[in-house]
């Protein structure tokens, strides 16, 4: 079930795209110049995922797969008990 709605998703956003390009094409089509190719690309994320995030993604795969997380203890820390 969960296939399905990652595909439609992935549908949706295939749509968004074609249809930003197509909307992009238009809009250039109608300018006597080009603006400046580094105006037009989109910046990205700089940065590495945070620690919480890994975990987030490591807890639902977890889940996912039915395989228990391992807790980690940090050197020197007594067990709790």
């Amino acid at each position: 079930m969960r296939e399905f709605v990652i595909v439609a998703e992935q549908r949706r956003d295939a749509y968004d795209r074609d249809v930003t390009i197509a909307y992009h094409v238009a809009l250039l089509s109608r300018q006597r110049r080009l603006p400046d190719l580094q105006r037009l690309l989109a910046r990205r994320r700089v940065g590495r995922h945070t620690a919480r995030e890994h975990a987030l993604v490591l807890a639902e795969l977890s889940e996912q797969y039915g395989i228990p997380l391992r807790v980690r203890r940090v050197p020197g820390s007594r067990p709790h008990g």
